[in-house]
């Protein structure tokens, strides 16, 4: 299994509140995204914290044998975890309260692949059949497309998306999105940040399959840039080998 990510901050913001990560024990790949919430405080160590919490979560308590409504639970403890570090870092840190994030995990672990999701960041996978798009939006823009107010490529750039329903940093049990597919040698997870799908076709995301370096994801994080993207830009894939 073959993974890589890039992230540039983009041309108009001051910080970069985008995090990814990933670890691969043996045959089992951990990979995390995060996008900490823009105009909150300190949004970018709520998603580095969520990242980094995540992924020691999943590296040091990971069973392979689960599925079911057993994998469902430990995905929500993993979030629930994540939660509760984000809250007691800002009883630490009183100039942090309010600090939030989205976050989507991926396991991918013989021929399954699961993803835990709670936000507007976006998981895919790209197979010689296409471009497949496996998470849904927390966001308004997003029940505005189940109502059919908006299409979806209009709801990538409408100002209701910025409006999220869920995320990571609340006083609150969370439930994320759980799901499970199936992967194939060949196969590429592509996991990235709103200002990045949001500037670009599904067709440019699904070239990620035929890029073989950072410079590849460079390039295209630039495309999302060049074709207007204001905001933090980020990009993760992993190639099923």
């Amino acid at each position: 299994m073959k993974c890589l990510g890039y992230s540039d901050k983009g041309p108009f913001r001051e910080d970069n509140e985008d995090s990814f990560g990933f670890r691969q024990v043996g045959s089992t790949l951990f990979a995390a995204i995060a996008d900490g919430l823009g105009g909150e405080a300190c949004g970018d160590i709520a998603s580095r914290m969520a990242v980094e919490s995540a992924l020691d979560n999943l590296e040091s308590t990971w069973e392979p044998r689960l599925s079911g409504d057993d994998m469902k639970n430990y995905l929500s403890r993993i979030f629930n975890n994540v939660n509760g570090k984000i809250l007691r870092d800002c009883i630490d840190h009183r100039e942090r309260i309010g600090m939030c994030t989205t976050l989507t995990l991926a396991i991918a672990s013989g021929s399954g692949l699961y993803i835990a999701h709670i936000g507007d960041t976006r998981a895919y996978l790209v197979t010689d059949d296409g471009i497949r798009r496996l998470t849904e939006d927390h966001n308004l823009a997003a029940q505005y497309v189940k109502e059919g107010l908006l299409s979806e490529d209009e709801a990538k750039r409408h100002p209701s998306r910025n409006q999220l329903a869920k995320v990571v940093g609340i006083n609150s049990y969370l439930t994320p999105d759980v799901f499970e597919y199936k992967i194939s040698e060949g196969d590429t997870l592509v996991m990235c940040t709103d200002g990045f799908y949001a500037y670009l076709t599904n067709d440019d995301i699904a070239t990620v399959k035929d890029i073989a370096d950072e410079r590849g994801l460079r390039a295209l994080v630039e495309k999302a840039i060049a074709n207007g993207s204001h905001d933090n830009s980020t990009v993760l894939a992993a190639k099923i080998i």
